[in-house]
């Protein structure tokens, strides 16, 4: 049995040594294309995680105590779920902004300060 070329139906990139790295590849692929890699710094959630967090739990509160409430149709239990989310889950979601705004001007005064030395 021969050993196959390793270059033919290589997943390795090939060495690219003879050509102009400006060139697109064979496929058409620029092959230093503009990226932007975006990374978060905290670990902590975002406000985005909080709000939707605030507006499905009260849903899903609803729909579990559905039963108990004496709801018996799909219609009851929808209705049931978006009076929750607007008498629970709206509230929670504006303090939730309300919460962020605070901090994230906390964080930006601090980072001024900072700066500036004191």
């Amino acid at each position: 049995m021969t050993q196959p070329d390793p270059t033919v139906n290589s997943p390795v990139e090939p060495d690219r040594g003879d050509r102009d790295p400006a060139e697109p590849d064979r496929v058409g692929h620029d092959p230093s294309p503009d990226t932007t890699v975006y990374v978060r710094s905290r670990r902590t959630p975002t406000l985005a995680f909080w709000v939707v967090l605030a507006l499905v739990v009260p849903a899903v509160a609803a729909l579990l105590v559905a039963p108990f409430l004496g709801v018996g149709d799909l219609g009851g239990f929808f209705n049931l779920a978006m009076v929750a989310v607007l008498a629970i889950g709206a509230p929670l979601a504006a303090l939730a902004c309300v919460v962020d705004m605070v901090l994230e001007r906390r964080r930006a005064r601090g980072a001024r300060d900072s700066r500036k030395g004191r």
